[in-house]
């Protein structure tokens, strides 16, 4: 192959539980320095393959290649990304998939002759083509900050590293950007995260960055400990809070602002604007139903049973419960049990006739 053309090597867990090695994957083209295999996401049966460098016929340098397992186990190379025209852009530093979106990080990426860098979004059409929708840049953006050195996408929402920006004394302090995907598809930056400290000193926060499960995990390698640049995680976690009508509903706490993810739904125990209940659950007959509206009670019922000569008079103390039944199984209430809490504390259990006497009392101490 080319000389520091890079490849990237898969290997799939066996049912013995170990890691065989499976198979060599290089570009269809390799190019010389193309750093093949920078970066690498693996989502299901398809694996996305970062190469930041190569410059190829068109003076493209960098490059993402997508490769797809076959029926035989087998990956092949579908199709090959590509970034804005012009050399060093970097383009391929950082790759993440969803299975729905890919995202690429080019840190060196110009805007406005700076090399600000950016992160490129691509989503598959009709064709099955992945093809570009978006760039995205930082609100703050500044030359060399390494905007796109890390990315990472999951649903609606996408990160994007920046681990060279400076801090207030110019030492690479670095920044997360959070985007959240919009009604019109169109992704728009809702928040800047920072390291908690802000110490200056060098941490580059942001060198790597992934969303998982409700959850941004940002690594800061130079962070410092005890008086040693040990590094340091952060983790940002998601958490549920109530929902505005347009179905903004989760924020992400430890972030500036507020980052919101979860959408309003029935049966999350959280009552939205347009629910009349929600308890919880999509289940009719609980009195909140599977839309969210309140169920109407129960008919009254035309056979029950007069008791109203058992009293606190005649029993002393308070009833707790009571249950009325069908013995003779003929369709009318015939028996009911009471259940009383007596004035010495003692709890007793009454069984009564249809006509409302007393057939037995079981008294509990």
């Amino acid at each position: 192959g080319a000389p520091n053309g890079g490849a990237a090597y898969v290997y799939e867990r066996s049912p013995l539980g170990n890691w065989p090695f499976a198979q060599k994957l290089l570009p269809s083209v390799p190019r010389e320095n193309g750093l093949f295999g920078a970066s690498v996401t693996v989502h299901s049966k398809r694996i996305i393959i970062g190469s930041p460098g190569g410059v190829d016929s068109e003076n493209i340098e960098g490059h993402a290649y997508v490769f797809e397992r076959d029926g035989n186990g087998q990956w092949s190379q579908v199709q090959r990304l590509s970034g804005p025209a012009g050399v060093d852009t970097k383009f391929g530093s950082s790759v993440d998939h969803d299975g729905q979106r890919i995202i690429v990080g080019a840190a060196l990426d110009r805007i406005e002759n700076q090399r600000t860098g950016s992160a490129y979004i691509f989503e598959m059409n009709a064709e099955r083509q992945w093809v570009q929708t978006q760039r995205l840049s930082a609100g703050d953006r500044g030359n060399r900050h390494g905007f796109g050195q890390s990315v990472s996408i999951e649903g609606d929402w996408a990160s994007v590293g920046a681990p060279s920006r400076p801090g207030n004394d110019g030492s690479t302090d670095g920044s997360v950007y959070v985007y959240q995907r919009q009604a019109d598809d169109a992704w728009r930056q809702l928040d800047q995260l920072h390291p908690d400290d802000q110490a200056d000193n060098g941490q580059q926060f942001g060198q790597r960055i992934t969303i998982e499960e409700a959850e941004l995990f940002i690594s800061s390698e130079q962070d410092v400990l005890g008086g040693t640049k040990s590094g340091a995680a952060y983790v940002y976690r998601l958490w549920s809070s109530a929902c505005t009508a347009d179905g903004a509903c989760v924020c992400l706490t430890g972030a500036e602002g507020a980052v919101c993810d979860v959408r309003p739904a029935c049966g999350d125990r959280i009552k939205q604007a347009g629910e009349a209940c929600d308890d919880g659950n999509r289940v009719n007959g609980d009195g909140c139903d599977d839309q969210c509206a309140i169920e109407p009670p129960p008919p009254p019922c035309s056979n029950a049973i007069n008791f109203s000569v058992f009293d606190r008079r005649e029993m002393g103390g308070k009833a707790l419960s009571i249950a009325f039944g069908d013995v003779n199984e003929d369709g009318v209430l015939d028996s009911a049990v009471a259940l009383w809490q007596g004035d010495n504390g003692n709890v007793l259990v009454n069984q009564h006739r249809a006509d409302g006497s007393i057939e037995s009392t079981t008294q509990y101490t």
